[in-house]
């Protein structure tokens, strides 16, 4: 599987290094904060529109955003046969 695809591994793993760095470490949860998510809020409060975006929504879908590509990389990783282990 990993010889198969070697740039396809090294590249899956990048990944999920990348998102055990952004899972994992510590990360200021407060307003003044200068993270993707309270930059994001600031800026959709600006319009009236997008009132309704909240940090507990906006988190949840940048979680979404951040771990689809990891089951989708595994499934190219592990192949038809073995998709759901991805």
């Amino acid at each position: 599987m990993f010889r198969q695809h070697p740039v396809l591994s090294v590249v899956t793993f990048a990944y999920l290094g990348v998102v055990a760095w952004v899972t994992l470490g510590p990360w200021p949860l407060d307003e003044g904060s200068t993270s993707l998510v309270w930059r994001m809020l600031r800026f959709f409060s600006r319009y009236d529109a997008a009132s309704w975006v909240s940090y507990s929504m906006l988190e949840f879908w940048m979680n979404v955003a951040m771990f689809v590509p990891v089951g989708l990389f595994f499934l190219l990783l592990l192949g038809r046969r073995r998709w759901w282990l991805a």
